[in-house]
């Protein structure tokens, strides 16, 4: 594996030349280039630039890490359509009617799912190549027509549950959301960077202490993609399910090896990390 850097800077005339002779963009002042040899020459002769910052964003797996995984974390596999819960864009009201109650302090439910997602309207899918959907503010949660459930995702034993429609709270006639299971074991975090924790102070940082919600006293870990994502603590059966740690506001989705190859034979993802981060054992 390797990874990714974001650079920025008030960059110089200096700047801009070491990056036009290496073919390098910089948009805005940010600069994305991999953590490599040629990362490491000129750090050096761009370190002094005002106001530099310098980051990790992001681990890039090869073919060989990929295939030797029979698990993943699954990665933006899905449109996202602009539809919101209703009467309101408010990620807070759509979390109190769906999870009955969210903690005051880090905005995380304090339940998982309670009642039905209430939209807008009926969604028609962006493309028909798409299998589901996820709604703004409601990640990892997926909705899909009941042409496409029964076709497809029915075989996979998937389960489902009603979605409601406008301020009537109408059943939907073509919308349904999939029924995803909570893992029955937690997550075995290890050295995982996976595991560290959003610092309690708002500032959206990585702590490096052990911090939980000073409120609900739960953890809030990264949803940062800084490594292999962690096994679960116990092996079982699945397809497809949610962790029961949050990261950031929403539960990450973990899906099996010959999901993971329906999904890209069915051409809703490639095989590469964009889409599949591999899970290891620490």
């Amino acid at each position: 594996m390797h990874y990714m850097r974001n650079l920025h800077a008030n960059w110089e005339p200096r700047h801009y030349k070491i990056f036009q002779e290496l073919g390098i963009q910089a948009v805005s002042g940010y600069v994305n280039i991999p953590e490599d040899e040629q990362y490491f020459l000129i750090l050096g002769s761009l370190n002094d630039a005002p106001n530099f910052r310098d980051k990790r964003t992001f681990v890039i797996f090869n073919e060989n890490e990929l295939q030797l995984s029979e698990q993943f974390l699954l990665l933006r596999g899905f449109p996202s359509p602009t539809v919101y819960p209703y009467e309101s864009s408010d990620s807070i009201d759509y979390k109190t009617d769906v999870f009955g109650e969210t903690c005051s302090n880090c905005r995380i439910p304090l339940n998982e799912q309670v009642n039905p997602f209430t939209l807008t309207k009926d969604v028609n899918f962006p493309s028909s190549k798409f299998l589901y959907f996820t709604i703004n503010w409601a990640n990892n949660y997926l909705f899909t027509d009941k042409e496409r459930y029964d076709k497809v995702l029915k075989n996979w034993g998937f389960g489902y549950r009603e979605v409601l429609i406008g301020k009537k709270k109408k059943v939907s006639d073509k919308i349904i959301q999939l029924e995803i299971p909570l893992s029955p074991f937690p997550l075995k975090f290890g050295q995982s960077e996976f595991g560290k924790k959003f610092a309690q102070d708002g500032s959206g940082l990585i702590s490096e202490q052990s911090e939980n919600c000073p409120l609900c006293h739960r953890p809030l870990f990264t949803n940062s993609l800084l490594d292999y994502f962690p096994a679960f603590t116990e092996e079982f059966d699945f397809n497809l399910v949610h962790t029961q740690e949050w990261f950031g506001w929403y539960h990450h989705l973990v899906i099996s090896r010959k999901f993971a190859e329906f999904l890209v034979q069915q051409k809703v993802i490639k095989w590469d990390s964009t889409y599949l981060i591999p899970v290891k054992q620490f």
